[in-house]
């Protein structure tokens, strides 16, 4: 609903103000009015009147959005992305539900930990006390793995040009890649993401094209410690 503060001048004074034309008020502020034409008349002591037109607009609806349900692994971590609309109002508090499990309840894009799958729920108020909700799925997983690509190509194409490792519920992970000779390429301790091998030798050449050879052993978030090997195909 809208506010409109009308202002009188002029005539005799002693305004009397109306909205339908039936109901007279002192006072010139008209409160909880919805969207359309409205039409006000002011008269004062002398009975003399004057009338305006306002339109008054739907007002935007202010809504929030938490996108698509995420998963997670057991003792892992996400974060959740909340965004408003419109970007015109600000958000002056937030309501989490459940309120565990989260960095802070406070904010938009809290991490959560949450030790089972939860739903959750935001309620956000705009600077009017307007309130929007949403709600999204964070599931948790107890697939702890390494996946690694059967082929790269690092060919300066900047796709795939680097072989990166796909962790799942890994504390931490080591790395090392022979040739068919047995000869060691490239060795990794505790892999950060991002991090990978880009198809050179410990000198700094191109490694030949063909089947390479991988280990690594991983220490998963819940103890567990597993050696992981395979194969994989370098092409140029």
């Amino acid at each position: 609903t809208a506010e409109v503060a009308l202002s009188a001048s002029g005539g005799s004074g002693g305004y009397q103000y109306t909205q339908d034309g039936i109901t007279y008020q002192t006072d010139s502020i008209f409160t909880g009015l919805e969207a359309g034409v409205k039409s006000f008349r002011v008269e004062d002591s002398n009975g003399c009147q004057a009338s305006t037109v306002l339109t008054i607009l739907e007002p935007d609806e202010f809504t929030v959005e938490l996108g698509e349900d995420i998963t997670i692994t057991k003792g892992g971590e996400g974060q959740l992305q909340a965004v408003t609309q419109p970007d015109s109002f600000s958000v002056s508090q937030t309501e989490w539900t459940p309120a565990t499990d989260l960095s802070c309840t406070d904010c938009l894009q809290p991490v959560v930990s949450p030790d089972e799958t939860t739903t959750y729920e935001l309620t956000a108020y705009n600077e009017n006390d307007c309130p929007a909700s949403d709600t999204v799925q964070v599931e948790v997983s107890n697939d702890y793995r390494v996946d690694i690509p059967t082929a790269f190509s690092p060919n300066g194409d900047g796709e795939n040009d680097i072989l990166r490792m796909f962790t799942f519920g890994v504390e931490q992970v080591d790395i090392k890649i022979h040739n068919r000779w047995g000869e060691l390429m490239y060795e990794q301790t505790d892999v950060q993401p991002g991090q990978g091998w880009d198809g050179t030798t410990p000198d700094g050449e191109d490694a030949q094209m063909g089947t390479y050879v991988y280990t690594a052993e991983a220490t998963f978030v819940n103890g567990e410690e597993r050696k992981i090997s395979g194969s994989f195909t370098l092409i140029r």
